[in-house]
């Protein structure tokens, strides 16, 4: 099951068809999250921190304490640790549990924030990925709305601790255990 490329004399990779299968099946659901943003949101609203709702908050501080974590990690060169972050975040927390949360105000009276928090969530997650997933992210950049130019030439963003919200958190992990926040 595995093999190994010789790199150099010093370096030996592990090669892992699994590993390329996992990387396929990632890349495929950060651009269905994707095609469902730009057909599901309100793409006339501006990318903005937005929304007081505790998954819009709950997002919002994951992706603060991710984007830390992340750039960090590949900072010091260590992908295996960033990718395998990365991938937990990007599928369980945005894709499996905040899409699916903020689908239903898409269309109501918050339909502009939730819409205006989705896409500025994704302008993120895109933009951390790029670096590891570079062809797949482009593609998505470019049909985002809006002048971006091309992402491999924006910057990487930046961890801002004022959006982590270790209450919004707690409840979250509250509600999906099946509780009720308000029963704390």
């Amino acid at each position: 099951r595995y093999g190994l490329l010789k790199m150099s004399s010093t370096q030996d990779v592990r090669f892992s068809a699994g590993m390329i299968e996992e990387g396929a099946k990632f890349a495929n659901k950060l651009w269905n999250a994707a095609r469902f943003v730009l057909t599901q949101a309100d793409v006339s609203v501006e990318p903005a921190p937005a929304g007081t709702a505790l998954e819009d908050r709950w997002i919002r501080s994951r992706l603060a304490a991710e984007l830390e974590g992340v750039v960090s990690q590949l900072e010091r060169y260590d992908f295996s640790a960033a990718v395998k972050q990365l991938y937990a975040f990007v599928w369980n927390d945005f894709c499996d549990w905040y899409v699916e949360a903020v689908k239903p105000r898409l269309r109501g009276e918050e339909g502009a924030g939730a819409s205006a928090n989705l896409l500025w969530v994704l302008e993120r997650i895109l933009a951390l990925t790029h670096p590891i997933c570079p062809f797949v992210t482009e593609a998505i950049w470019s049909h985002l709305p809006g002048e971006h130019g091309l992402l491999m030439l924006a910057g990487m963003p930046v961890p801002d601790e004022t959006y982590r919200d270790p209450a919004a958190e707690r409840d979250m992990e509250h509600q999906a255990r099946g509780g009720n926040p308000r029963d704390r």
